[in-house]
């Protein structure tokens, strides 16, 4: 599933699909993972790109969505 960051107005507008322990949120072609526990948030640009690592504030899905929502805004 594919959202624009155009339609992201709040934190609450993402939306996530969970494979397995890991959160995944995919904006604009933009890939997004946090797997449950690590305090830290990966991102991609493209299945060729290499992963961007973004430390969080706290191990939760919470810190996630709230990193995911500032880089995009």
């Amino acid at each position: 599933m594919s959202q624009r960051a155009i339609e992201i107005v709040k934190i609450s507008d993402l939306k996530s699909v969970k494979q397995g322990e890991v959160f995944e949120w995919c904006i604009d072609y933009e890939e997004f993972q946090w797997r449950k526990g690590d305090s830290f948030l990966r991102s991609r640009t493209g299945v060729d790109s290499p992963w961007e690592i973004w430390p969080l504030t706290d191990n939760s899905k919470t810190a996630a969505n709230r990193k995911v929502f500032k880089l995009l805004k």
